[in-house]
């Protein structure tokens, strides 16, 4: 899908949800790349040798930033997190 589809999707959406949208005038939208680590999972976690570096990289903010925002602020600010989070390492990329 091209990134204009993706924009017209989201603003059809919109629309659904909050129908005064419809008289409002548009004049710009970008559409940002996005990236998706090479597996398809997030990559979460600190940073091996990188003394307070963490990452969260996913392809989903929307869908997933309230999720992996908790899970990063439990890590950063009590040093585990409530569910496991191993597998998203950024250690299985070797």
């Amino acid at each position: 899908m091209c990134k204009d589809a993706h924009i017209q999707e989201t603003a059809n959406l919109a629309q659904h949800y909050v129908p005064a949208i419809r008289k409002t005038k548009i004049v710009r939208a970008f559409s940002g790349i996005r990236a998706m680590p090479e597996d398809g999972f997030p990559i979460l976690g600190e940073i091996p040798n990188h003394e307070n570096l963490y990452v969260a990289a996913t392809h989903s903010g929307v869908t997933l930033g309230p999720l992996i925002g908790t899970l990063m602020t439990e890590l950063i600010v009590d040093g585990e997190t409530s569910i496991p989070i191993e597998r998203y390492s950024i250690n299985r990329f070797g």
